[in-house]
């Protein structure tokens, strides 16, 4: 007796079930015709009658996709006539709707009765498979590809090796395939195996020759660029790209240029970029650029390469392209930043901030350019501007206190720093800051010691925090102390410009302090030296150095 206690389980999910109608000729193969056909002739026959009607009640659901209904008519059926199609129908049913258990065991009772039978081995592999028994699966499947060796078959036997991970057997099939066929589409099957079985080499080869006979099929372009890329060869990529451009349509290109300017801009060693990641923006035309995509990653992989003249035209071209876009607008504000155009920072910061008052990072970019062209004054109505669109936003209270302090309104300046430290009283940046500032002024020094301790604690080998501690004890002339600190913030400092000279311009300070002028000599030497007098905002500060030394040098 057969699993009959399915029946009810089925009738629940058939109730939920929709219909469909198709035509039957695309359901009826010829040997079920004829089985049917004969069974149908047998009307003497109670029983074969009943098995006719069950069976062909069966199809037709099969045909309206009503699978549990199918199923409880061919098991109906199975009780009058125990046919071999019958069982493997129903075994095919039941992997349809999932219930891979039964599958197996109608299957496998086909077989037993009619061991040519080859629908019921792929049922029965199908079943196996989805059960996890890939290797019974495959046992079956190649016993089914015997009895039907059709390409078709032999090419699923193949995929059935490679999902299994028997890559060196699905690669023999495919290549029996090959040579019998050349369909240039196995290519890529065998150029994915060959990759499996990590051959390089041969895995190129093949997807060389793919490519070549299929210039369309992008897919295996796009493999062996990660190949390239994985192996840092370069050079292969940009030919890559060079076939990419003639045989892919223009928006496949584009995606494939995206990808580029992507892994180069999170990965590309920082001496390639100047050669390789320039000859790929190369590649990038203005029209490109109208995809948001391509504009954002060539901003990003373009303040990565030596090249301003480069670097601008990509933000000017972005810029236009996308006139009111957040995040071309921040990109761009940055390049030219970078760039020391600052002019032009200042031009695509006042009109984003016409689109985006609250965006956080345009205000506070502008605001530092407003910083260091000294418009101290457009500074604060900038920062204001963010204070009145959030109130609780430390960091543009801390942006107040600076720009106060330069205009020379100092209640106004430890006003803004005392409500930014009341918002946030952690932030090492404003009590760095706001230190710094009091030990201009050289007021409540030992309260401006204790906000520079703080910042200290939080980031102990930040240069310019040791900078400020130490330029508090050089007004609180505790020169030892201050030298020690200083001398700690150069071993940190490394090749940050602005970093080194404060550093060396307070040490030389410090050196004058205790009369050591020849070092303070030699140390301002080096600070005059780091800056270009002719294309640096920080030229006043070079003078009033120049001029120190030159009294030095006349006090000797």
């Amino acid at each position: 007796m057969r699993i009959y206690w399915l029946v009810a389980a089925v009738l629940s999910i058939a109730l939920i079930n929709g219909c469909k109608t198709v035509s039957e000729d695309d359901f009826i193969s010829a040997k079920r015709a004829v089985y049917f056909e004969e069974l149908a002739g047998q009307s003497d026959d109670i029983k074969a009658q009943k098995a006719y009607e069950y069976a062909y009640q069966a199809n037709t659901f099969k045909l309206k996709d009503n699978y549990p209904m199918a199923i409880v008519n061919y098991i109906e059926a199975i009780k009058y006539d125990s046919s071999a199609i019958l069982y493997c129908d129903l075994a095919n049913c039941y992997n349809i709707v999932q219930m891979y258990e039964p599958s197996i065991e109608y299957s496998t009772a086909a077989l037993e009765m009619q061991p040519d039978l080859a629908e019921a081995y792929e049922a029965l592999s199908t079943a196996l498979l989805m059960t996890g028994e890939k290797d019974e699966a495959i046992k079956v499947y190649k016993k089914f590809a015997e009895v039907q060796p059709t390409d078709n078959n032999i090419y699923n036997l193949a995929t059935l090796y490679s999902f299994s991970e028997y890559y060196a057997e699905a690669l023999h099939y495919y290549n029996e395939l090959y040579n019998k066929s050349k369909d240039p589409v196995l290519l890529q099957n065998i150029a994915h195996m060959h990759y499996k079985l990590k051959d390089t080499t041969k895995y190129i080869e093949y997807a060389k020759e793919s490519y070549q006979k299929l210039p369309e099929n992008t897919l295996v372009l796009e493999s062996l660029f990660s190949l390239y890329w994985k192996q840092k060869q370069y050079d292969e990529i940009h030919l890559l790209l060079d076939d990419y451009e003639e045989y892919a349509t223009t928006s496949d290109y584009r995606k494939m240029l995206t990808l580029a300017l992507v892994v180069y801009s999170d990965s590309l060693p920082a001496e390639d970029k100047k050669t390789f990641g320039k000859d790929l923006l190369t590649r990038v035309s203005d029209e490109m650029l109208a995809d948001y995509d391509v504009a954002f990653n060539s901003i990003d992989l373009v303040s990565m390469v030596d090249d301003t003249t480069m670097g601008m035209h990509i933000a000017e071209a972005s810029l236009k392209a996308h006139e009111d876009n957040l995040v071309i607008f921040a990109l761009s504000m940055f390049l030219y930043f970078r760039y020391s155009e600052y002019d032009k920072v200042v031009e695509i910061g006042e009109n984003a901030i016409e689109y985006y008052p609250d965006d956080e990072y345009i205000c506070q970019l502008l605001c530092d350019t407003y910083f260091i062209t000294k418009q101290y004054d457009k500074a604060v109505s900038v920062a204001a501007l963010a204070i009145d669109v959030d109130p609780n936003n430390a960091i543009f209270w801390n942006t107040l206190g600076v720009n106060y302090h330069e205009l020379g309104e100092f209640d106004k300046s430890d006003s803004a720093y005392i409500t930014a430290l009341s918002i946030n009283p952690g932030s090492a940046r404003i009590n760095n800051d706001y230190a710094y500032y009091l030990a201009e002024r050289s007021e409540k020094l030992v309260y401006a010691q204790t906000l520079a301790n703080k910042a200290i604690q939080s980031e102990p080998e930040n240069p310019s925090y040791l900078d400020t501690y130490a330029w508090v004890c050089y007004k609180m002339e505790d020169y030892k102390e201050a030298q020690g600190y200083l001398e700690k913030a150069l071993k940190h400092a490394k090749e940050l410009e602005f970093s080194l000279f404060a550093i060396y311009l307070h040490l030389g300070h410090i050196y004058k302090a205790q009369g050591e002028n020849a070092k303070a000599l030699h140390i301002w030497n080096k600070a005059t030296a780091i800056y270009d007098e002719d294309t640096d905002s920080i030229v006043e500060s070079i003078e009033n150095l120049r001029a120190e030394i030159n009294k030095l040098i006349n006090d000797e």
